[in-house]
């Protein structure tokens, strides 16, 4: 068999297995997907993560509160004086001691 005739073979045999990109299936091997197409979901980390999600929020909504109370207590007197600086600048200065 000369080589271009295998060349040739190999190339026919090739192109039955692949499958064009317009019937490209991105889950056809995905893991967790039974037949039917229903997704397995992982009870546990769908917890964690709520949880995360939930100090998380918590979180900004402390932050919010806090924010809104200094400026309700101390006003633009506190903005508009050097004092400002020290505050915007302390949690830099703190994040040195960490270590």
């Amino acid at each position: 068999m000369s080589v271009r005739r295998r060349l040739a073979t190999s190339h026919r045999s090739l192109s039955k297995r692949i499958r064009p990109m317009s019937n490209y299936d991105r889950n056809a091997a995905a893991p967790g997907v039974s037949a039917n197409g229903a997704t397995a979901i992982d009870v546990g980390l769908r917890a964690f993560m709520l949880r995360v999600y939930n100090y998380m929020a918590a979180g900004v909504g402390l932050t919010g509160v806090a924010a809104f109370l200094t400026y309700q207590f101390t006003g633009p007197e506190l903005l508009q004086s050097p004092l400002m600086w020290v505050l915007m600048l302390a949690p830099l200065g703190l994040g040195g001691l960490e270590e």
